[in-house]
């Protein structure tokens, strides 16, 4: 009767380690793909914040905040160029690089916004304002020839033309510490509030559209993206993990954990997908990207 009993006990404990198995491989369908680094010689990345991909050229750029310096990587991964503008860059956090040939970069050490002519050599160095209020740029992004800059200290997001002409303005209605990332795509542009763990969808016009109440609570929402199917990922940067939503902001899953090995993140400051819907992890703890795909 014992045997009988300690059998039963052992069938269920198994049923529950296959269960458990299955129901992870189903909520996980990310597997690890490669990592960018450091430079040819070696130099590991110092607390990077932010990633740019540019589709035209097919390459990575990371910037490596406490370097000073922007990294350059191939499709593939490999290491491809630094830039640091002579050293004259301090504590850059974000980049976009037009058409043109031009450098926008963030720099918090000058808090200003940086224009850098790639052709003529010309830098330009500029501090925004809205009205008489210096404004303190973070995160940027580009769409359609507009500059997006997210404001760190009232966490709203400004649109500059080309020429920094104020466009319009994106706040937070419900939120008073405002948003602390952002993504424009497909004509619209979406905010996250970490404050009410929700999402805030604009038009481009500055038009709120819709708000997307997250159904799981988190640690610290610190970053989101946008699937290529229409799914919400945020990255918890104290959780160490991922959050995956549907469009409607109903919880699905969430994937990754703390570490340092392969396939783990530490202290995630961005995520994104590139433009082959691929998941870009921008690490500050582990000092890498980590790029995982389906």
């Amino acid at each position: 009767m014992k045997n009988i009993k300690w059998k039963c006990v052992i069938v269920c404990i198994c049923y529950i380690i296959l269960r458990t198995i299955s129901c992870y491989a189903q909520n996980t369908p990310w597997h690890w793909i490669l990592t960018l680094r450091g430079d040819a010689s070696r130099k590991s990345m110092d607390m990077p914040y932010s990633l740019y991909v540019d589709k035209a050229t097919s390459r990575y750029y990371v910037v490596d905040t406490y370097n000073n310096r922007l990294l350059s990587f191939s499709k593939k991964g490999k290491f491809l160029h630094a830039f640091s503008a002579n050293q004259k860059l301090k504590l850059p956090m974000a980049m976009i690089h037009d058409s043109n040939s031009i450098l926008w970069i963030v720099e918090r050490g000058k808090n200003a916004l940086v224009k850098i002519n790639l052709k003529t050599k010309a830098i330009n160095v500029f501090h925004l304002k809205f009205h008489s209020m210096e404004l303190f740029p973070d995160r940027m992004h580009e769409y359609n020839g507009i500059i997006y800059l997210l404001d760190k200290m009232t966490g709203n997001i400004y649109a500059f033309s080309k020429e920094l002409k104020l466009l319009h303005c994106f706040k937070a209605p419900n939120s008073s510490l405002g948003f602390i990332d952002f993504k424009v795509m497909r004509g619209a542009l979406w905010a996250l509030a970490m404050e009410d763990q929700s999402i805030y969808r604009f038009n481009l016009n500055g038009d709120l559209i819709k708000v997307i109440h997250l159904s799981k609570k988190m640690e610290f929402p610190y970053s989101l993206a946008i699937g290529p199917t229409g799914m919400i990922y945020v990255a918890d940067r104290h959780k160490n993990c991922i959050f995956v939503f549907d469009g409607s902001g109903e919880y699905r899953y969430s994937f990754l954990n703390l570490g340092q090995d392969r396939g783990k993140i530490y202290y995630p400051s961005e995520i994104d997908f590139d433009p082959w819907g691929r998941l870009c992890i921008v690490e500050e703890g582990n000092g890498r990207v980590e790029i995982f795909g389906r």
